[in-house]
Formats: structure tokens, C-alpha cells, sequence
């Protein structure tokens, strides 16, 4: 109905499977976004996403793609969690681009092994031969980085250039619920990503936790939610996710709603100890648990679909709960009575 100049099909996994019934249909209604531009028009696709790549096959339009791998047009370099002594380091754009190539430069990085010295995730962001380096605030993630990179590509379909583009990415507020830092109690770190969830996502997310570095002593926690709308993938789902639990080295592990369950099966069978989980019908009490468990220190990735209301959690072991309307989703007053 609506004609579009550009179109951005991020990503294609197995979510809605309830509905759609296979990931080939999912792929084939999101390619639907770019199928009809005009020769005129640009596809901004995920090129990482072998899916994504796959949709640009069936239109006319120019092909700007971003990602990781080195093929991408608009590319992520160095990506790392950043400290607060990274912060300066990405300022000075204008200097980045003086006659640096895309290889050269060192990644920004956290300035100690305390969570709570995290301000974000920095990388540099690549093309055309240039890189300059990149903060994104109080977020983490690739799929942070992600978005950031699709922004930038749409920003170089409408011919902004990378300074331009950058300065803008300095004000990025990723939405509630989406891989945020939030400073937990106890002189904790709370990582909320509590919007929903899927397999897919939840093993992005666990992943992060792995690779941020921690003080000595302190443990890194997943508290997980049920993921819906899985159809008959579900309990498969959940026990591959209880299994990355165990490969990605998290050290207590629990669980909220029925589903969720099978996240904690897969783990016991992946080798985690029955001590290290714990399970609850409902986010209030899990939270409850959480406050008495985590010290100084400790890492928190709070994640779940939206109907087990897991920013609840965050709620209960946020530093500064009046500042929930803020920071979290899901505040408004349609959602108190669910």
C-alpha cells in the first residue's frame, strides 16, 4: 500500500513458529519488505544472516548489507564491553578518520575486571575503507551493535557520512527491556533483557555473559523466563538453551514458568549440579530468591517472553527502584492488573 525507499530485514530465526509453522514461511513474509522496492530504492539486509542474504535474491532494489563477517558493506570491527576509560577514546571521530584504514587501531575494552565498571560496548564501525571508533551507553550485546549497524546503513542509503553518523550513535537509548545495565543491589549488574525472548536470543544473551570479565569470586547468574509462541519446537528450545547454561560456564541458574522447566533439565543433563538451579511459578518469588543469593560483584541476566513478566525481577534487584517507570518495560498502568 505504502511505497518505501528503503527496506531492512534484520534478521530471520525461529520465533512465531506457533503461527508461521516453519522458518522457510517466516523467511519468505519478511522478504515480503523488500520484494517490491523500486530499482531506485535500497534493501538494507543483515549479511550474517545467511536467511537475510537469501531475500535479496528476489528484488530490484540496490543492496547495502551489514554484519560482522568481512563481505558486509557496513561492518562491526573490535567489538568489545567498554569501560569508562573507553569513553574519551571514542569521542574524537574526526582524528579516527584521518587516514586510518579499517584495520589499524586497537578495540576499546573495560579498564578492569569489575562489572560494574561497564558503560557499554564500543566498536569500530567500517566503511568503505574507513573505521571510526564507536560507544554505544548502558547497553550490551551484538544486538546492540546490530541495530546500531543497520541505522548506519539506512544513514549511508540517505547519504550522511560516517562522522554524521557516529555523533548520532553517541546518543543511542536502546528500548527498555533490551540488553540494558542497570545497577543492581548489593553492588551488582544486572543485564536486562527482559522484553521477550527466543532460543535464539537467549543464547546471544548468554553468550555476552560469558565473555564479560569479572572479579575474582564473583558468579554470573541467569534468571529465565518461559519463551512462547514456540509451537512444537518448544521443549527442544529450552533444552538447548539449559545447554549453552552449562558450555558458557554460568554459575547458578534459575528459571520462571511452566516451559522454562526444560531450560533447567537441559542443563542438570548438560552437567550443571542440582544445587546451582532453582525454579519458581512466578517472577515476584523469584526475585524474592534472588535478593538473599547475589553479592557484590555478581552478574545478573534477567530475560524472559513477555507474558512471564520477568522485569519484575529487575524490579525486586534494581539499585534504585523508583526509577522502574524509567528504566524498565513494561510500567505503564495497563500492565499493573497482569
Amino acid at each position: 500500500i505504502v511505497k518505501c525507499k528503503v527496506g531492512v530485514i534484520t534478521s530471520i530465526g525461529p520465533v512465531h513458529l506457533e503461527f508461521f509453522g516453519t522458518i522457510n514461511n517466516i523467511q519468505k513474509e519478511k522478504g515480503g519488505l523488500i520484494k517490491n522496492l523500486t530499482k531506485s530504492s535500497w534493501a538494507v539486509l543483515n549479511y550474517d544472516d545467511e536467511k537475510v542474504r537469501q531475500t535479496g535474491n528476489n528484488t530490484e532494489a540496490q543492496i547495502l548489507t551489514y554484519g560482522f563477517n568481512e563481505k558486509a558493506d557496513v561492518r562491526a570491527l573490535s567489538c568489545a564491553p567498554a569501560g569508562a576509560t573507553s569513553v574519551a577514546e571514542a569521542m574524537d571521530v574526526k582524528k579516527a578518520l584521518a587516514g586510518k584504514k579499517a584495520s589499524e587501531g586497537k578495540p576499546l575494552a573495560m579498564d578492569s575486571e569489575n562489572a560494574n565498571s561497564l558503560v557499554g560496548v564500543s566498536f569500530k564501525l567500517s566503511y568503505d575503507g574507513s573505521a571510526v571508533p564507536v560507544l554505544l551507553p548502558k547497553v550490551i550485546g551484538h544486538a546492540a551493535v546490530y541495530a546500531a549497524l543497520a541505522g548506519a546503513a539506512v544513514g549511508i542509503a540517505y547519504g550522511l557520512n560516517l562522522v554524521e553518523i557516529v555523533q548520532s550513535l553517541r546518543e543511542f537509548k536502546s528500548p527498555r527491556g533490551r540488553m540494558n545495565l542497570v545497577k543492581g543491589i548489593k553492588n551488582t549488574l544486572i543485564i536486562d533483557d527482559t522484553y521477550n525472548s527466543s532460543p535464539q536470543s537467549s543464547i546471544s544473551a548468554l553468550d555476552v555473559v560469558n565473555k564479560i570479565p569479572l572479579a575474582k569470586g564473583a558468579r554470573r547468574f541467569a534468571v529465565l523466563g518461559d519463551m512462547l509462541e514456540l509451537g512444537s519446537m518448544s521443549e527442544q528450545g529450552h533444552r538447548q538453551v539449559g545447554r549453552q547454561i552449562v558450555k558458557l560456564k554460568i554459575n547458578k541458574l534459575i528459571v520462571v514458568g511452566e516451559r522454562a522447566r526444560d531450560i533447567a533439565r537441559g542443563a542438570e543433563q548438560a552437567g550443571m549440579l542440582s544445587d546451582h538451579i532453582f525454579h519458581f511459578s512466578q517472577a515476584e518469588e523469584a526475585g524474592r530468591f534472588i535478593q538473599g543469593r547475589i553479592s557484590e560483584g555478581d552478574l545478573i541476566l534477567v530475560k524472559g517472553s513477555q507474558g512471564v513478566r520477568m522485569e519484575r525481577i529487575v524490579k525486586e534487584i534494581m539499585a534504585e527502584p523508583l526509577r522502574a517507570k524509567e528504566l524498565l518495560v513494561r510500567q505503564d498502568e495497563q500492565w499493573d492488573e497482569i
